[in-house]
């Protein structure tokens, strides 16, 4: 835990931006009948029922020193996704970086391993060594190191720097990255962690 956030605290560094990334499943619905529109007096109204149309996957990625946020949607999460992700903040988002240091869950796909099945061992060698993998808690392990102080370690780290965006609705936890920034129901999933 340290680790991420002794990162965290570090002054930006354009050469070495460090980001959080993480993923969530998002189901497709469509509207059962069509939303009445509204009228003087009286708000559009819309139905509760809901046709499922699929599920698709949001990957989001920020960047909390310069306030920077990305959505990429998919059809599905694997590993190769995975992949096509961290190439993406390589060479797209971050060419002219010396590393990106990329805080992640330990998900079973989120590894280098990821970019050798995908792609030539030339390329996938090129993309590890301009990637820093810095992987969070798992929520045990939050609980064995004592989540009150993390809430109160990652507010002091980040201060200033969300000025403007909201905390937590769920949690009430300091950092607010969840729903000022990329709407997940809780900022500490950036950590692997979810709400109390």
């Amino acid at each position: 835990m340290e680790a991420v956030l002794d990162l965290y605290a570090e002054p930006y560094d354009p050469k070495r931006p460090v980001v959080c990334f993480d993923e969530r499943p998002y189901p497709m619905v469509a509207d059962v009948h069509a939303p009445l529109p509204a009228a003087p007096g009286r708000a559009r109204r819309e139905d509760y029922a809901y046709e499922r149309r699929g599920v698709c996957n949001l990957y989001m990625v920020f960047e909390p020193l310069r306030r920077r946020r990305w959505v990429r949607v998919t059809e599905r999460r694997t590993a190769e996704d995975f992949a096509w992700q961290m190439k993406w903040l390589v060479d797209e988002v971050y060419p002219d970086a010396e590393v990106v240091r990329v805080v992640l869950d330990n998900l079973n796909c989120h590894t280098p391993a990821a970019l050798y099945r995908v792609f030539p061992a030339e390329e996938a060698r090129r993309l590890v060594r301009r990637l820093e993998f810095v992987y969070t808690l798992l929520p045990r392990e939050l609980v064995e190191y004592g989540g009150d102080r993390v809430f109160g370690v990652v507010a002091s780290v980040f201060g200033s720097a969300f000025i403007g965006h909201s905390v937590c609705a769920s949690c009430g936890g300091g950092v607010g990255v969840c729903a000022g920034c990329v709407g997940l129901r809780c900022g500490l999933a950036f950590w692997g962690v979810g709400c109390a």
